[in-house]
């Protein structure tokens, strides 16, 4: 379960270069002091407090140059994550990331944290090398402090309203788990009261077997179109909430537009570095295993047979036989490679065929509000 940067800034898009910008996953540790029972990391490798070498961040980063250069992609976009990066020392932390800034100056740096860490020492990195914008994430039945969800909410809101103290701008994602089931409407609401009027949703996955929390197909469906309708709801009365599902489910069915799980490329145009060079297209899966190792250079995560099986299976071996006949095929491409896709026992596709109908039926029967929430037009919300 990872949250993702769900929106890659505009100027990685220059007219003078076609496709999509690389996205790397730099994890500089997989340690995380937070302790959630539903961490996709094993324990054991979220106890691991090894560091990656200055050798190890140098090669990752010559990699991404060179995957750039032979995508002929528009730029990348270098996501700091682990593990939990403000275990880290900030002195540690900020080299790693003005590493990156020597090496590479036209990259754009984001980080993904649980914020459970944040202390003020982090103020002058955040703002130095983010821009002041940090993406966080929440959790609504899994993460609590002494088996009280409410006092785990009341400590991520004082690390957040810190963090706005400074300017900056907090962007927290949402990776639902079956305690979230049915409560769309509400995690809306507790945002809108929250002033979060921009965060995501991410997919539960899970490895190594049956994960009791982890909702079906259906049930993930079910809960994007009670976020959705709730979304409307506030947008029918002049608020304008982003969150990344709606704008792409909107983006596919009104424009055949891919983004966010539908249609997306990220067998081919992520990298994932683990602490020890250990590479991955996906960090969700990194810890379960290895295209190559960094230390070996971009040709050798380029020439991976795991890799090549990888975009394979996202290509082509992970449609179903429903998908050609879908009228959701030409932007959703059978959604994420993680995730069954499996009608018969999930209950729904990959794609979330059932949510994209009703958004579809919603776009056609109110036009003018899907358009502008479409285009992010905030003068049609005043």
């Amino acid at each position: 379960m990872t949250q993702t940067t769900a929106v890659i800034p505009s100027r990685l898009r220059p007219s003078d270069r076609k496709g999509r910008p690389v996205v790397a996953y730099l994890k500089p540790s997989d340690y995380c002091n937070v302790g959630c029972d539903h961490c996709y990391l094993p324990l054991a490798v979220r106890q691991n407090k090894s560091r990656m070498t200055p050798e190890t961040l140098d090669n990752a980063i010559h990699a991404i140059r060179d995957m750039v250069e032979a995508q002929r992609a528009p730029g990348a976009l270098v996501i700091w994550h682990g593990g939990e990066p403000l275990a880290l020392p900030p002195d540690y932390f900020a080299a790693l990331c003005a590493r990156v800034r020597e090496l590479m100056p036209d990259a754009i740096q984001s980080i993904q944290t649980s914020l459970v860490p944040y202390r003020p020492a982090w103020a002058p990195i955040i703002r130095e090398f983010f821009a002041g914008h940090i993406g966080t994430s929440i959790d609504f039945s899994q993460r609590t402090i002494r088996g009280d969800v409410g006092r785990y909410h009341e400590m991520f809101l004082e690390k957040v309203a810190a963090a706005r103290s400074e300017g900056f701008t907090v962007v927290p994602g949402v990776v639902p788990s079956r305690g979230e089931l049915r409560r769309g409407a509400e995690i809306v609401d507790w945002m809108l009261a929250h002033d979060f009027l921009e965060w995501n949703i991410d997919r539960y996955n899970s490895f190594g077997g049956e994960d009791p929390m982890r909702p079906l197909n259906r049930e993930h469906s079910e809960f994007l179109t009670e976020v959705f309708n709730r979304v409307m709801d506030l947008a029918r009365n002049g608020v304008l909430m982003r969150v990344n599902t709606v704008a792409a489910a909107l983006g596919g069915v009104m424009e055949n537009r891919p983004g966010d799980r539908w249609g997306g490329s990220c067998s081919r145009d992520f990298l994932v570095v683990n602490p020890d060079g250990s590479t991955s297209a996906c960090p969700d899966k990194v810890s379960f295993e290895s295209f190559s190792n960094i230390n070996d250079g971009f040709d050798a995560f380029r020439a991976s047979e795991a890799r090549k099986e990888w975009i394979r299976l996202h290509l082509a071996g992970h449609r179903n036989e429903d998908c050609p006949r879908c009228p959701f095929n030409t932007f959703c491409r059978s959604g994420c490679p993680l995730t069954p896709n499996a009608p018969e026992s999930e209950g729904e596709c990959s794609g979330y065929h059932r949510h994209l109908r009703h958004v579809s039926h919603f776009a056609e029967s109110e036009p003018a509000l899907a358009r502008a929430y479409l285009m992010q037009d905030e003068e049609a919300f005043q």
